[in-house]
């Protein structure tokens, strides 16, 4: 089972969670349920250290951010336990990934460079970033 296969599980619990008429239990595959007992049924994550309001560890909260709260009701949807694991900077993370010391990472962005370690689910969440002006500004 290659490492952060469980993406695809996530993947399709997020869109159970986001079904506007009711909350259903994610149905999970024969292979995701085996690989989810065979590691005990506690996923290692490791968040994205700096990236508010998304994914960020506060100094006072800790790991308190929207990923958090989706990982939250993830656990409850597939009977399983999330283990965080910090990572100090963007390196540190990476090397966590390349060392098999964590199953999953919240908030990456899929990029070829990164394909050759990790395995990618459907975004979670798509953020638009627009710059925004006052109307009654002059501009060129």
């Amino acid at each position: 089972m290659g490492i952060f296969f469980i993406g695809l599980t996530i993947a399709l619990a997020i869109l159970t969670l986001t079904s506007p008429t009711k909350w259903e239990k994610a149905q999970l595959t024969t292979e995701e349920q085996l690989w989810l007992n065979s590691i005990g049924r506690t996923i290692r994550v490791c968040p994205c250290p700096d990236y508010p309001p998304i994914d960020f560890v506060d100094p006072i909260k800790g790991y308190d951010c929207y990923t958090n709260d989706l990982l939250s009701l993830l656990e409850q949807q597939l009977d399983v336990k999330f283990e965080v694991i910090h990572a100090r900077n963007w390196p540190d993370l990476m090397q966590r990934a390349r060392n098999r010391e964590v199953d999953m990472i919240t908030s990456i962005r899929d990029m070829p460079e990164r394909q050759t370690i990790l395995n990618f689910s459907k975004p979670y969440l798509t953020v638009d970033t627009n710059f925004i002006m006052r109307k009654d500004t002059a501009y060129e």
